[in-house]
């Protein structure tokens, strides 16, 4: 066989072969395309204001201060013309201020539940079960000018004051009575709720400073106190015949009662101005010594002989 036969028929044989590749190429369906992967898009959890909660239990009477509240992170929304939230209100603002009925912690608070001081039904909610409140006639004297408070616990003491009835002699002195003078202290350990129309409950910011502010001294026309209701008749009578005066209590001191505060009742004796002082005794003249007159008969003849006694 010539050459060029040679070459010719390699030639054709590697087109043939090309071709048929290439046919193969083009008849093979193209592999599927790998399924894509979608990616669940999960919305943003939505933020709310944190709400303040009781952070323990709390029950009417108890003045609230930075330990009974906490910020709650709250997962929805909350109205803030009802409730108290972060951004909007400060703790601060309740500091002092008591529920109107027992809660529990975690509690959040409603603006319905709390009342402060000034406001109407806080002596009614401050008050211990079973006591009563009563007002008491009061002045610069008989309030310790003024240095008695809200929360202060105070003796009762009643004092007894009756014009002395004068002789007409020519010595006054000579026939003086001894003043109609008395005093008993009637209740012991009884707790001040307001003065005039003023409640202080003392629980202050310890974040905020104070500043000291020189500030005139009040007197105070009437004082409220906390008492069973057998002693609000009992101070009722009384403020009627005399001057009840106020005696401060030391904070150190224990409750003498067994109530755990509770007013309790002074089983004190009468006081009297003998017990007090004498000096009334010098104004009344010296009394002649007595004597017991005896008479003798000796015979006919009769005498008078005085004794001493």
């Amino acid at each position: 066989m010539k050459a060029s036969s040679v070459f010719f028929v390699s030639g054709a044989l590697v087109f043939a072969l090309g071709g048929a590749l290439l046919g193969s190429a083009l008849l093979t369906p193209e592999p599927p395309l790998p399924p894509k992967v979608v990616k669940e898009v999960v919305p943003p959890k939505p933020s709310y204001r944190s709400v303040l909660v009781a952070s323990k239990a709390l029950k009417p009477g108890d003045f609230m201060d930075a330990s009974s509240l906490e910020w709650q992170q709250a997962e929805k929304a909350y109205s803030e013309n009802t409730f108290f939230l972060k951004g909007v209100d400060e703790k601060s603002q309740l500091y002092g201020a008591t529920v109107t009925q027992p809660i529990l912690a975690g509690t959040v608070l409603e603006s319905d539940l709390l009342v402060s001081p000034g406001e109407p039904g806080f002596i009614a909610s401050v008050l211990k079960p079973g006591m009563r409140a009563v007002a008491i006639p009061a002045d610069v004297v008989t309030s310790n000018a003024g240095l008695v408070a809200g929360g202060d616990r105070v003796d009762v003491i009643l004092s007894l004051k009756r014009d002395y009835e004068q002789g007409s002699g020519s010595n006054p002195l000579a026939t003086i009575e001894l003043p109609k003078l008395a005093s008993q202290t009637l209740l012991r350990n009884v707790r001040v709720l307001a003065l005039n129309d003023m409640v202080e409950t003392f629980v202050r910011d310890k974040n905020k400073k104070q500043k000291p502010e020189a500030k005139q001294r009040k007197s105070y026309e009437t004082v409220t106190l906390e008492v069973l209701p057998k002693d609000v008749e009992r101070l009722t009578v009384a403020r009627e015949i005399g001057v009840l005066q106020l005696a401060l209590r030391s904070v150190q001191g224990q409750p003498l009662s067994a109530g755990d505060g509770v007013a309790e009742e002074s089983q004190d004796s009468v006081t009297t101005l003998g017990q007090v002082t004498d000096i009334y005794d010098s104004f009344k003249p010296k009394k002649s010594a007595e004597t017991t007159s005896v008479m003798m008969f000796r015979g006919e003849s009769q005498a008078t002989t005085e004794f001493m006694n």
